[in-house]
Formats: structure tokens, C-alpha cells, sequence
């Protein structure tokens, strides 16, 4: 089946679900599990819970917020977002993101629809941190030679997560 219908059924089933539970009064879902902020290294493995209480044969929906809106990046055990660093287990109960890169900073949240208006959200935070690395400037590694008693100037450009802080000395 491609994506797009998968994504069709995946869609009509949730619904078709919410309206069936409501019919026989079963509880809405709730999140079992909380909310995470993780800082993790670059190249390592997050894991983001999603435990809930009463989900019946309802599907949960991971998300990741980019730009200021959500972007749907798995549906159950779907794919959506097609990345294989992405993984969601036992029907999306929790997101793996493996290999981590300074792109994967930000916010995610799974997704829980209690009925056709209405939906659940539990939202995680993820901090990457990336060792410092410093550049010469110039890059071209030349030397500038500044004359007895007048100004030099020297730059240090340094990137990294968190923003590398530094300083200066001088070798007597």
C-alpha cells in the first residue's frame, strides 16, 4: 500500500475508532507517561515515552514542531517521515531517534485523538549538544605581523552546543 492511502486509512481508522468508543461510553485516554526535556550527545540514541491509559484500539501520532508548525513524522508504526534514524515501538508507545544530529534539537509530542474534535498531547524537548569546535582566523593559517606598541586583532571563531565560552591569555 503506498503512503499516501496508508496514511488515508490510518486517518478514517482513527476516526471511525473515536466514534465507535464514544458510542459504547468507554473512558478517554490519558497519558501514563511525562513529559521528558533530554540533553543528549551528538551521535547517541533518545527514547521518548508515550504510555496511555485507555488507548483502545486508538493510534498514536508522533510529531516534531519545525518552523512553528507540527510535521507529522510517525503514525503507529509508520514512517511517515521516512527517516531510518526514526523508530516508533509497540504502536508508537515510544520514539527512538538514533544517530543524533544538531538538526534533531527541538520539540516533539505524540498525539492521542479522544474524539473527531478533539485530541491529547504529551510534549518532549530535545537539547543536542555538539563539542566545541574551534577555527583559526584566517583559516589559511597565515601569520599577521603587527609592529611594537600598535593594535592587533585576534578572532576565535568557535562553534558547539552549548555555545562554547571563551578566553584569552597570554604566553609570557
Amino acid at each position: 500500500m503506498s503512503g499516501q492511502w496508508m496514511l488515508l486509512f490510518l486517518i478514517y481508522f482513527v476516526f471511525v475508532q473515536d466514534t465507535n468508543c464514544r458510542r459504547l461510553g468507554s473512558k478517554s485516554p490519558t497519558f501514563i507517561s511525562k513529559s521528558q526535556r533530554l540533553d543528549e550527545k551528538i551521535h547517541e540514541t533518545v527514547l521518548f515515552e508515550c504510555h496511555v491509559d485507555n488507548l483502545g484500539k486508538k493510534i498514536i501520532t508522533w510529531y516534531k514542531v519545525m518552523g512553528g508548525k507540527k510535521k507529522l513524522i510517525y503514525a503507529g508504526n509508520i514512517n511517515i517521515f521516512q527517516d531510518p534514524r526514526l523508530s516508533a515501538g509497540n504502536n508508537g508507545l515510544h520514539l527512538a531517534i538514533s544517530n543524533l544530529k544538531e538538526g534533531d534539537d527541538g520539540e516533539y509530542f505524540c498525539q492521542v485523538n479522544t474524539n473527531r474534535e478533539d485530541e491529547i498531547r504529551l510534549h518532549h524537548y530535545l537539547k543536542v549538544r555538539v563539542p566545541p569546535v574551534i577555527k583559526p582566523d584566517p583559516e589559511n593559517g597565515n601569520i599577521n605581523i603587527v609592529k611594537v606598541n600598535k593594535t592587533a586583532t585576534l578572532k576565535c571563531i568557535a562553534t558547539g552546543s552549548p555555545k562554547p565560552y571563551i578566553t584569552w591569555s597570554k604566553l609570557v
